[in-house]
C-alpha cells in the first residue's frame, strides 16, 4: 500500500508540474502576442501617419499645379487677345502686360 500511495503521489505531482508547465507556457505566449499586438498597432500608426503626410503634400503639389494650370490659361487668353489687338491697342495695354508677366 505505501507503494501504490507513493506512486499515487508522484502521479499528482507530475500532474500538478505539467499544469504549472502550461500555465507558464500560456503566460509566456500571452506575453509574446501581446508584444506583437502592440508592435502591429505601432507599425500600423506609424503607416497612417505617413499615408497622412504623403496625401497632404500631394494635395499641395495638385493646388500648385492648378494655380500654375490657371496662369497658363490666363496667358493663352492674353496671346489669343494680342494676336487680335492692332499696334496702337498694344502699346496702350502695355503697362498691364507689364504688370501682368511680373505675377
Amino acid at each position: 500500500r505505501i507503494l501504490l500511495n507513493d506512486v499515487e503521489n508522484s502521479k499528482a505531482s507530475v500532474h500538478e508540474k505539467a499544469n504549472k508547465s502550461r500555465e507558464k507556457v500560456t503566460s509566456i505566449f500571452t506575453e509574446i502576442r501581446n508584444v506583437i499586438h502592440n508592435r502591429e498597432s505601432l507599425l500600423k500608426q506609424n503607416i497612417s501617419n505617413q499615408l497622412e503626410k504623403e496625401e497632404d503634400m500631394l494635395t499641395q503639389k495638385e493646388e500648385l499645379i492648378r494655380q500654375h494650370l490657371d496662369i497658363i490659361d490666363m496667358l493663352k487668353c492674353e496671346v489669343q487677345r494680342l494676336e487680335q489687338e492692332d499696334d496702337i491697342d498694344i502699346l496702350l495695354n502695355a503697362k498691364e502686360r507689364h504688370n501682368l508677366a511680373i505675377e
